[in-house]
């Protein structure tokens, strides 16, 4: 994992991560969330010491303890991640066809599940809209998807 300082000079920060795909910041909090993917179903935080520098990851959340998806993908596992204005996390799950929202405390508050099963990344609207966007299938092109929209979790 890199940072870029604003000379757009890249550090490395992290190593040993293997397809880190969702990375979030929460400056609230001064950690940093990463999802790796392939090489384990776990989403990993660590504190921000300074700009360019964080602790050692350590297990927020580890998606070995979600019962077993409706649909199954042998590599399945965290993708985009995305915080609320609570501090809550939102977790696609690439592969399974849902999103886990997590307490600050990395604890499991509700899985939504989705129709795309290769969902893959979100954002949230001004009206507190959650707009999820991801793929029916990977395999052939031209890998037809799906964005949507979820009313506002409270």
């Amino acid at each position: 994992m890199y940072f870029v300082d604003l000379q757009d000079q890249p550090h490395r920060v992290a190593e040993g991560l293997r397809y880190a795909n969702g990375i979030r910041i929460d400056e609230n909090a001064r950690a940093a969330c990463t999802s790796p993917s392939i090489s384990r179903a776990r989403v990993l935080v660590m504190d921000v010491i300074k700009p360019g520098e964080v602790g050692a990851p350590s297990v927020f959340f580890d998606l070995a303890s979600l019962p077993p998806a409706s649909v199954a993908y042998p590599l399945a596992g965290p993708d985009g991640l995305l915080l609320d204005d609570k501090g809550r996390l939102y977790v696609a799950e690439y592969g399974a066809a849902r999103v886990m929202l997590l307490s600050t405390e990395g604890k499991l508050q509700r899985v939504i599940p989705v129709p795309m099963q290769f969902v893959t990344n979100f954002t949230f609207l001004p009206t507190g809209q959650l707009v999820v966007v991801g793929a029916f299938q990977n395999d052939q092109p031209p890998m037809p998807g799906l964005v949507m929209t979820l009313a506002p979790l409270r």
